[in-house]
């Protein structure tokens, strides 16, 4: 019987924080960012550069769940399990990384029972090694995010679950994950590489709004023995991102919204800092027939958090240009003609 939940005993919550972790300004910069606005993440790299240690960081940059997230995110809960943890009491937003073999059920959720999607209501979803879910897994994620609601059904019985998550996602840049490496040769044949590239789908990779290469580091003493005491860098982050948090709220507030990721077409022009024309002209400089629809949003949406960390009324050149960085230079899996050129290359070096 689930009726009758149990709360687990009161204890000393640890949630992550990066205290523990050497960051680069940019590094510091786009989890703030993502923290801010509530901005999809895609984290790439080689093995080892901290991608999912830097993903279940991010929730100690987010406040506490809204009272209306937080009581939704109790229903689901409560209503399927028996022990609720004291983390979800307090309101501390869920982090809900399942393993890439998990079914399109536990993931998607059924008609009688939530998945990991809406259990992560309020907080955040992490799925590492992203290519290697299932495709058809990843596309069915794409509406729901978006809407931030799963409609599921079993015979007669239909179900919507809650489900507005924060989406951050890990990859490697191929198979063996060394391409591009500078301390190990990439093993992966060109055949190999268009494989692996083509199983993220091009919407897929539309929707992410930021997409971020972690750096390589090659001098491990610098990670084992910092030259700087890391302790209070969370607090300071999270002082950024809460100060950020308070401006875009009174801000949206007016449209009858929270974050940033929730701007329309219309709004981000009137939230920029300019008169429309002005607004035009600052970005007509960029490649926008390059982009789709949402990704000119995406790029705009996540310039405005970069303004509101800056606690600048205005969008400027430099947090277009960051937010251009981070949705192109690492848009989509390096191309594959390009990566076996480069795979090629690196095998001449040795």
């Amino acid at each position: 019987d689930n009726t009758n939940p149990t709360i687990s005993k009161p204890k000393l919550i640890y949630t992550p924080n990066f205290d523990d972790m050497v960051l680069t300004k940019q590094q510091k910069l786009a989890a703030e960012t993502v923290a801010a606005g509530r901005h999809s993440l895609l984290l790439r790299g080689t093995p080892g550069t901290g991608k999912s240690m830097f993903a279940a960081r991010i929730p100690a940059l987010m406040p506490n769940m809204s009272p209306q997230e937080h009581l939704e995110a109790l229903e689901i809960k409560t209503a399927f399990f028996h022990d609720i943890p004291c983390s979800l009491l307090q309101g501390i937003p869920p982090f809900r990384d399942p393993h890439h073999q998990a079914s399109a059920s536990a993931i998607l959720g059924n008609a009688d029972h939530p998945g990991e999607l809406s259990l992560a209501h309020g907080g955040i979803l992490f799925l590492d090694e992203l290519p290697e879910f299932k495709r058809d897994l990843l596309e069915a994620l794409r509406e729901p995010l978006q809407t931030g609601e799963i409609k599921v059904s079993r015979a007669q019985k239909k179900i919507a679950w809650k489900c507005r998550t924060l989406f951050i996602a890990a990859c490697n840049n191929c198979p063996c994950g060394w391409i591009g490496s500078k301390k190990n040769r990439c093993s992966c044949s060109g055949a190999v590489l268009v494989k692996y590239n083509n199983r993220l789908s091009g919407p897929i990779l539309d929707r992410i709004e930021i997409h971020f290469e972690m750096p390589e580091n090659t001098e491990q003493t610098q990670l084992l023995m910092p030259q700087e005491s890391l302790s209070g860098q969370t607090k300071v982050m999270r002082d950024r991102v809460d100060h950020a948090i308070r401006i875009s709220h009174e801000r949206n507030n007016f449209f009858g919204i929270k974050w940033n990721n929730e701007l329309t077409q219309r709004q981000i022009a009137q939230v920029s800092g300019y008169s429309q024309e002005a607004f035009i002209k600052l970005i007509e400089s960029w490649e926008l027939k390059r982009l789709t629809t949402r990704s000119l949003l995406n790029w705009l949406k996540v310039a405005r958090t970069l303004a509101d960390l800056r606690n600048s009324n205005k969008i400027d050149t430099e947090d277009l240009e960051f937010s251009w960085q981070w949705r192109h230079q690492n848009q989509q899996l390096p191309n594959p003609i390009a990566r076996t050129h480069s795979f090629i290359n690196s095998r001449k070096s040795f």
